[in-house]
């Protein structure tokens, strides 16, 4: 019964120090820097980990074909642009090119799920970088309405017990209580904050994702929520956004439609128009009644064929340009918040150097 008891406010004191921690990092966040220093000193493990930098970024692409142009490397790539735009250091890891797999062994699975044991020397690169990072950007395609396979042994291998989280000592009364606050909206948010002891705390992720079909598809079938982003929430992440850049393929797919459009067009062209025009004018004399513009030979075309309607395939692409420019609005709007949460880093910092000295 004791240590029952112990075990409830074991849980109880973690949960009132993660609030206590984020309510100091956001009214106080010069003290808040100190505090956590302290704190982490006294513990056995830390409450959670700051970034090993301020401002760096992790762009981590999950795309089986790096090769091959597609949405999730074009997306990669604004990335990439509007980061080093706004001076903003940025690494990019692309899965599908260091052949990670699921667990697929017992020690694989023990140091995931316990931490126990010595991770591969790929696995502990990237749980560097992870840490390094202040930022994670996730880039995917969605394939049967969640991540590639690559993403998934990434949040297997990497995100880890011990390095990405650390459960709260379960009692009785927490699981019963979490059974009944889990129907209550207003609690979601605060169960997915408090739920673990998250340690990355300290870092914004951004997930961009894009699907072959509409966007609704995947409310209508029920996955409107990313694994990724509940992982990383487990985690103690905070997730910036959730981005799906749906039914604008510019892949091999969209080109060979184009190609067919040029041959349309050079269908269409006049040249064809007046050789064909030609071939047939020697049937069609002018009578003395006619005119002389009444001799030109008026051949129909079809709507489909006419060379002043627009093919669908060009109106179609103008809309993916559209769709895409306002996608890229959001990602630089993205990049603006995180160099002004980069800024204020600093500033901190600054603020508390001064302070120290």
């Amino acid at each position: 019964m004791f240590w029952s008891l112990e075990l409830l406010f074991e849980s109880l004191w973690l949960v009132l120090t993660l609030l206590l921690s984020d309510l100091l990092a956001t009214l106080f966040p010069t003290w808040h820097k100190q505090w956590l220093q302290n704190l982490n000193a006294k513990r056995r493990y830390p409450l959670y980990r700051e970034s090993g930098t301020p401002d760096n970024a992790l762009i981590v692409v999950a795309h089986p074909a790096p090769n091959v142009t597609s949405l999730s490397s074009r997306t990669a790539a604004k990335w990439e642009e509007l980061l080093a735009a706004q001076g903003i250091p940025f690494t990019r890891v692309d899965l599908s090119r260091m052949g990670l797999t699921g667990l697929r062994d017992e020690w694989m699975y023990r140091y995931s799920k316990y931490g126990k044991g010595e991770p591969s020397g790929e696995i502990k690169w990237l749980q560097e970088e992870l840490h390094k990072a202040r930022f994670v950007i996730l880039v995917h395609p969605v394939f049967w309405y969640d991540v590639p396979a690559t993403l998934k042994a990434f949040l297997d291998q990497v995100m880890t017990a011990g390095f990405a989280y650390k459960n709260l000592p379960l009692h009785p009364i927490l699981v019963f209580t979490l059974n009944i606050c889990q129907f209550i909206p207003g609690l979601r948010g605060f169960l997915r904050a408090y739920g673990s002891q998250g340690l990355l705390r300290d870092k914004k992720v951004v997930i961009c994702r894009t699907t072959g079909g509409p966007k609704a598809g995947m409310r209508v079938y029920g996955h409107n929520e990313t694994v990724v982003a509940s992982a990383f929430r487990f985690c103690g992440a905070k997730v910036l956004g959730i981005e799906t850049l749906d039914m604008a393929d510019t892949g091999d797919f969209l080109k060979s439609k184009m190609a067919k459009v040029e041959g349309i067009k050079m269908e269409m062209a006049p040249k064809d128009s007046l050789s064909s025009m030609s071939t047939r004018s020697p049937t069609c004399t002018p009578t003395q009644d006619q005119s002389p513009a009444a001799s030109t030979v008026n051949v129909p075309t079809s709507p489909s064929l006419s060379p002043t309607r627009r093919p669908s395939a060009v109106a179609a692409q103008r809309r993916v340009d559209a769709r895409l420019a306002r996608y890229d609005k959001r990602i630089e709007r993205y990049v603006r918040r995180m160099k002004r949460i980069a800024e204020r880093e600093a500033s901190v910092k600054g603020d508390g150097a001064l302070s120290g000295g």
